[in-house]
């Protein structure tokens, strides 16, 4: 999750953001909480960075939302809660936001927050693997090689966890070596024809933000 006009002299760049947040603007809210990350020169405050996402999310800023969401899963800068991040996840992704719409999924997956349901999570994960996800990508292949939550589909498996391998997410190619040992080679044929076509789909910018 990138900042909004987060510049690379950050230390010039807070009084602006910090002005811009005081004055109620959203974006300027977010990148301010970006800056207190400790991602980007300024010292790490994440109490700081939890209460700019907490105001800017209340604007509905979609970002921020699932940034929020990430916060309260992860305890950092607030007492952790499953349930709220549940909550920010939720919003997040409504609006479209791939990030949310992966860890929603995850939560989903293993009745964390929310009542497991293996459908909605395939649904979730779908949905940021068509956006960028690389963690939803392999999640979603996984998914279809296990027949959780949707079909046992081995091909599609393989075209989603050789696209989420390429977006470096070491855990898809992982589960790609295991399918591949199980699948035909016709099936791994119609896998890789499923693959060159989802890859003219995918974003120019891939998404693997998850810390999973």
């Amino acid at each position: 999750m990138m900042g909004y006009g987060v510049k690379k002299d950050v230390n010039k760049d807070h009084d602006w953001y910090e002005k811009a947040a005081m004055q109620g603007d959203k974006r300027g809210q977010y990148s301010l909480a970006l800056l207190y990350s400790g991602k980007y020169g300024i010292p790490e405050n994440q109490k700081a960075a939890t209460y700019w996402l907490q105001q800017a999310a209340a604007q509905e800023h979609t970002d921020s939302q699932a940034y929020l969401g990430y916060q309260y899963l992860n305890g950092k800068g607030v007492k952790k809660d499953v349930e709220k991040a549940a909550y920010w996840f939720s919003l997040a992704a409504d609006n479209g936001n791939g990030f949310a719409e992966s860890q929603l999924g995850q939560l989903y997956l293993t009745g964390k927050g929310v009542a497991k349901d293996y459908q909605k999570a395939a649904y979730l994960f779908g949905l940021a693997a068509q956006k960028g996800v690389a963690v939803a990508q392999g999640k979603l292949g996984y998914l279809y090689a296990a027949g959780i939550g949707l079909t046992k589909d081995p091909v599609k498996a393989y075209a989603w966890l050789k696209i989420s391998a390429g977006n470096q997410y070491k855990q898809a190619q992982k589960d790609l070596n295991r399918l591949e040992k199980e699948m035909s080679t016709n099936e791994k044929e119609q896998g890789q024809v499923l693959y060159n076509s989802l890859l003219k789909q995918q974003p120019v910018e891939n998404v693997n933000t998850s810390k999973e």
